[in-house]
């Protein structure tokens, strides 16, 4: 299963991990690991991209593990990225919630 958090702060994303596998299918066919990877990575890129600040976030992506680390919550195209990339995480819950699992955290 893979396993999401989301931490937030003041209503904003703070951080989004991502960490083991979805096992729906065989490695090269899992199509749960391949569309939640490819949303995350593809986040990653998006801000990467737009925002041209890595002073905003830092990221690792590995095998079975991704996490963005936010620096500035308060920016809020950012935040519009963020806030994107975890509907489309919901939406890949709501139809294989037997290999995905979105759980919240609320930080001070």
């Amino acid at each position: 299963m893979i396993k999401v958090t989301i931490i937030k702060q003041k209503n904003k994303i703070k951080s989004i991990e991502l960490k083991g596998h979805a096992n729906y299918d065989t490695h090269g066919r899992d199509i749960v690991c391949a569309s939640s990877t490819a949303i995350a990575v593809g986040g990653i890129n998006a801000i990467t991209e737009i925002m041209c600040d890595d002073s905003i976030l830092s990221y690792v992506a590995e095998e079975g593990f991704i996490k963005l680390e936010i620096y500035d919550l308060f920016n809020e195209r950012l935040q519009v990225i963020l806030e994107t990339l975890e509907i489309q995480l919901k939406s890949i819950c709501l139809s294989y919630s037997k290999y995905i699992k979105i759980t919240y955290q609320e930080v001070r």
